[in-house]
């Protein structure tokens, strides 16, 4: 039940990482690569800025779900064990 929380800060931490690493303002060859890759990104996003901008939004989102999902269970867990 613990990995759950350790899972939601390796995904806030990655996110933040490389939202420090790769800004927006910088022209990544590693992020114009990743959106040449996927197969319909080009079609969708108008540039791969707006395709990073998004999908940085999304990892974080999903970070912080998990993180919220494991301190809730593990919040739960120790009421269950030992009374309220």
């Amino acid at each position: 039940m613990v990995w759950l929380c350790i899972d939601g800060y390796w995904g806030v931490g990655f996110a933040w990482i490389v939202r420090i690493t790769f800004p927006i303002s910088s022209d990544c060859a590693l992020i114009d690569r990743v959106f040449q890759g996927m197969a319909q990104a080009p079609n969708a996003f108008a540039d791969a800025k707006m395709f990073y901008s998004y999908e940085f939004t999304n990892v974080l989102t999903f970070g912080i779900m998990v993180l919220s999902a494991g301190y809730s269970v593990l919040v739960g867990s120790t009421f269950y064990k030992y009374g309220s």
